[in-house]
Protein backbone atom coordinates (compact mmCIF):
# COMPACT_ATOMS: atom_id res chain seq x y z
CA UNK A 1 0.00 0.00 0.00
CA UNK A 2 3.13 2.22 0.47
CA UNK A 3 4.53 1.50 -2.80
CA UNK A 4 1.20 2.37 -4.04
CA UNK A 5 0.61 5.87 -2.58
CA UNK A 6 3.92 7.05 -3.15
CA UNK A 7 3.49 6.31 -7.12
CA UNK A 8 0.19 8.02 -6.98
CA UNK A 9 2.41 11.02 -5.23
CA UNK A 10 5.15 10.68 -7.49
CA UNK A 11 2.52 10.71 -10.48
CA UNK A 12 0.55 13.89 -9.09
CA UNK A 13 3.16 16.66 -9.73
CA UNK A 14 4.00 15.03 -12.99
CA UNK A 15 0.56 15.18 -15.66
CA UNK A 16 -2.26 17.18 -17.48
CA UNK A 17 -6.20 16.96 -19.71
CA UNK A 18 -5.41 14.70 -22.21
CA UNK A 19 -5.27 15.13 -26.51
CA UNK A 20 -7.80 11.72 -26.04
CA UNK A 21 -11.21 12.80 -25.06
CA UNK A 22 -11.80 8.95 -24.37
CA UNK A 23 -9.53 9.63 -21.33
CA UNK A 24 -11.75 12.07 -20.09
CA UNK A 25 -14.82 10.34 -20.84
CA UNK A 26 -13.66 7.47 -18.87
CA UNK A 27 -14.18 9.55 -15.48
CA UNK A 28 -17.64 10.76 -16.64
CA UNK A 29 -18.25 7.09 -16.96
CA UNK A 30 -17.08 6.42 -13.47
CA UNK A 31 -17.89 9.55 -11.58
CA UNK A 32 -21.12 8.17 -10.06
CA UNK A 33 -19.44 4.56 -9.06
CA UNK A 34 -18.71 3.69 -5.73
CA UNK A 35 -15.29 4.34 -4.07
CA UNK A 36 -14.29 6.21 -7.26
CA UNK A 37 -13.01 9.78 -7.11
CA UNK A 38 -12.77 12.00 -10.16
CA UNK A 39 -10.29 15.00 -10.04
CA UNK A 40 -9.63 17.71 -12.55
CA UNK A 41 -7.77 20.80 -11.95
CA UNK A 42 -7.03 23.97 -14.64
CA UNK A 43 -4.30 25.82 -14.77
CA UNK A 44 -5.40 28.68 -12.82
CA UNK A 45 -5.63 26.11 -9.61
CA UNK A 46 -2.45 24.88 -10.27
CA UNK A 47 -0.22 27.98 -10.13
CA UNK A 48 -1.04 28.13 -6.31
CA UNK A 49 0.58 24.73 -6.28
CA UNK A 50 3.26 24.70 -8.66
CA UNK A 51 5.30 27.83 -8.17
CA UNK A 52 7.88 27.54 -11.20
CA UNK A 53 6.39 24.69 -13.52
CA UNK A 54 3.20 26.36 -13.53
CA UNK A 55 3.43 27.38 -17.26
CA UNK A 56 4.38 23.65 -18.86
CA UNK A 57 1.41 22.40 -17.04
CA UNK A 58 -1.92 23.38 -17.83
CA UNK A 59 -4.15 20.50 -16.10
CA UNK A 60 -4.02 17.48 -14.48
CA UNK A 61 -6.84 14.52 -14.14
CA UNK A 62 -6.75 11.99 -11.49
CA UNK A 63 -9.20 8.98 -11.55
CA UNK A 64 -8.78 6.96 -8.27
CA UNK A 65 -10.45 3.93 -7.17
CA UNK A 66 -10.00 2.05 -3.98
CA UNK A 67 -13.26 -0.41 -5.39
CA UNK A 68 -11.14 -3.64 -6.36
CA UNK A 69 -13.86 -3.93 -9.77
CA UNK A 70 -13.69 -0.59 -10.64
CA UNK A 71 -9.89 -0.92 -11.01
CA UNK A 72 -9.88 -3.22 -13.09
CA UNK A 73 -11.95 -1.74 -15.11
CA UNK A 74 -10.81 1.42 -15.34
CA UNK A 75 -7.38 0.12 -15.73
CA UNK A 76 -7.99 -2.17 -19.35
CA UNK A 77 -10.38 0.67 -20.58
CA UNK A 78 -7.78 3.40 -19.77
CA UNK A 79 -5.27 0.84 -21.33
CA UNK A 80 -7.14 -0.08 -24.73
CA UNK A 81 -7.61 3.84 -25.31
CA UNK A 82 -3.57 4.22 -25.69
CA UNK A 83 -3.80 0.83 -27.70
CA UNK A 84 -6.25 2.33 -29.83
CA UNK A 85 -3.78 5.17 -30.75
CA UNK A 86 -0.91 3.10 -31.17
CA UNK A 87 0.65 5.06 -28.16
CA UNK A 88 3.71 2.97 -27.28
CA UNK A 89 4.33 3.04 -22.82
CA UNK A 90 7.51 5.11 -21.83
CA UNK A 91 7.63 2.70 -18.69
CA UNK A 92 5.91 -0.20 -18.48
CA UNK A 93 6.25 -2.63 -14.86
CA UNK A 94 4.06 -5.85 -14.15
CA UNK A 95 4.47 -7.48 -11.00
CA UNK A 96 2.56 -9.51 -7.88
CA UNK A 97 1.74 -6.35 -6.63
CA UNK A 98 1.64 -3.59 -8.86
CA UNK A 99 0.69 -2.80 -12.69
CA UNK A 100 2.02 0.35 -13.96
CA UNK A 101 2.35 1.81 -17.19
CA UNK A 102 3.57 5.78 -18.06
CA UNK A 103 2.26 6.55 -21.43
CA UNK A 104 3.85 10.25 -22.98
CA UNK A 105 2.68 11.95 -26.21
CA UNK A 106 4.60 14.27 -28.05
CA UNK A 107 4.44 16.67 -30.38
CA UNK A 108 7.31 19.47 -31.80
CA UNK A 109 10.01 18.72 -29.32
CA UNK A 110 7.51 19.07 -26.28
CA UNK A 111 5.14 16.57 -24.31
CA UNK A 112 2.00 17.62 -24.24
CA UNK A 113 0.74 14.44 -22.33
CA UNK A 114 1.82 12.18 -19.52
CA UNK A 115 -0.68 9.29 -18.65
CA UNK A 116 0.17 7.03 -15.90
CA UNK A 117 -2.42 4.10 -15.52
CA UNK A 118 -1.69 2.19 -11.68
CA UNK A 119 -3.26 -0.54 -10.51
CA UNK A 120 -2.47 -2.17 -7.19
CA UNK A 121 -4.20 -4.96 -5.70
CA UNK A 122 -8.15 -2.93 -4.79
CA UNK A 123 -6.38 0.33 -6.11
CA UNK A 124 -5.84 1.94 -9.27
CA UNK A 125 -5.54 5.51 -10.39
CA UNK A 126 -5.07 7.30 -14.15
CA UNK A 127 -2.89 10.57 -13.90
CA UNK A 128 -3.16 12.80 -16.83
CA UNK A 129 -1.40 15.60 -16.68
CA UNK A 130 -1.53 17.93 -19.72
CA UNK A 131 1.14 20.59 -20.58
CA UNK A 132 4.27 21.74 -22.84
CA UNK A 133 7.00 20.05 -21.22
CA UNK A 134 10.39 20.36 -23.35
CA UNK A 135 11.74 16.96 -23.60
CA UNK A 136 14.81 17.47 -21.94
CA UNK A 137 13.28 18.43 -18.53
CA UNK A 138 10.80 14.59 -18.74
CA UNK A 139 13.15 12.41 -17.02
CA UNK A 140 13.09 15.05 -14.11
CA UNK A 141 9.41 14.22 -14.03
CA UNK A 142 8.84 11.13 -14.23
CA UNK A 143 10.41 9.07 -11.77
CA UNK A 144 9.10 5.67 -10.56
CA UNK A 145 9.97 4.09 -7.43
CA UNK A 146 8.78 -0.11 -6.70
Amino acid sequence: MKRFIALILICLPICASAQLPELRALGTKHYLTNDVTVTHLEADMLKTILKEEADLITSIDVIASTNAAASSEIFDEATAIMGRYNIEPMIKTDSNEVSAIIYTIKAQGVVTDIIAIVKQAENGVVTVISGNIPEEKLNDYVQVAM
